[in-house]
């Protein structure tokens, strides 16, 4: 497991001890540790791996190895279950330890936000997924990301003019914003490196899809239309009336190698390669 540090974390807790926040960011990073182990734990409970884990001024983020390969209920359990850790421990410490169950009832609400890559926006994504197909849950939480973070950007203006030097809510919607091309090519990463790869041998059941679709079709929309926990394949009408079945690793791959066109080109590929 890679762990990764960002380059700005360290100078964001020392400004915060300086201005007098040592002790809330000790508390707020146990809380922040023990709601990534609780999705560490379940995944490892559920055969996935830890692929690396980040700590940034955001907080910190486990990022667990092929989650798709699980169930959607899976999935949510896995998500939901840092959020969880953080509401369990509020009413555990509630009236022992107040400030640090604030903290984690904060910590737990903040991450429900629909935002990407906090677990309400990973929610939405899971949930999107298999309704409206995965490229449009892609493009529809990173649209949801950006509209939060003008909000908490705003709500951290606030913030500032009545809690002087307590930076916190800006620092946080600021790097989201910032880091939403990455996020942007993450989702895209994991949504080819999941579909392109043999998806008989998965984990769970996969519920198989026939699809129709026109010549002029673009590609694009056939693999709009790709699901979780779905093995697709596209019936092609071709010009002599003929239906023609092609596999979603076959779009995938005629994209991926031509960057797009039409389903009537997956046809004469297949022409040309018989043996596919």
């Amino acid at each position: 497991m890679k762990v990764r540090l960002h380059p700005l974390f360290i100078p964001f807790i020392i400004t915060a001890a300086l201005f007098g926040f040592g002790k809330e960011i000790g508390l707020s990073l146990l809380a922040v540790t023990i709601h990534e182990m609780s999705h560490v734990g379940l995944g490892k409970a559920l055969g996935l791996k830890v692929e690396s884990f980040h700590i940034t001024p955001l907080g910190e983020c486990a990022v667990i190895k092929d989650m798709e390969s699980l169930g959607f209920a899976k999935r949510l359990a896995v998500v939901l279950a840092g959020p969880a850790s953080n509401i369990i421990l509020f009413f555990m410490f509630r009236s022992r330890l107040r400030l640090f169950s604030e903290v984690n009832l904060a910590i737990g609400l903040f991450n429900l936000l629909p935002a990407h890559p906090l677990d309400g926006g990973r929610i939405i994504h899971i949930a999107l997924g298999e309704t409206l197909g995965v490229l449009k849950a892609n493009k529809a939480v990173i649209k949801a990301t950006k509209i939060q973070s003008v909000i908490m950007i705003a709500a951290g203006l606030v913030q500032v003019s009545l809690y002087p030097y307590n930076f916190s809510l800006l620092c946080m919607s600021l790097f989201m914003l910032r880091s939403l091309r990455e996020q942007r090519y993450r989702l895209n990463l994991e949504f080819f490196r999941y579909f392109l790869r043999d998806r008989v041998d998965e984990k769970k059941t996969l519920h198989m899809k026939l699809l129709s679709a026109t010549e002029k079709e673009p590609i694009m929309r056939l693999m709009e239309r790709l699901r979780w926990d779905c093995l697709t394949l596209f019936s092609i009408r071709s010009e002599n009336g003929a239906d023609e079945l092609v596999s979603e690793g076959e779009v995938l791959r005629h994209f991926y190698t031509h960057g797009g066109g039409v389903a009537g080109d997956l046809l004469e590929a297949s022409k040309d390669c018989p043996g596919t």
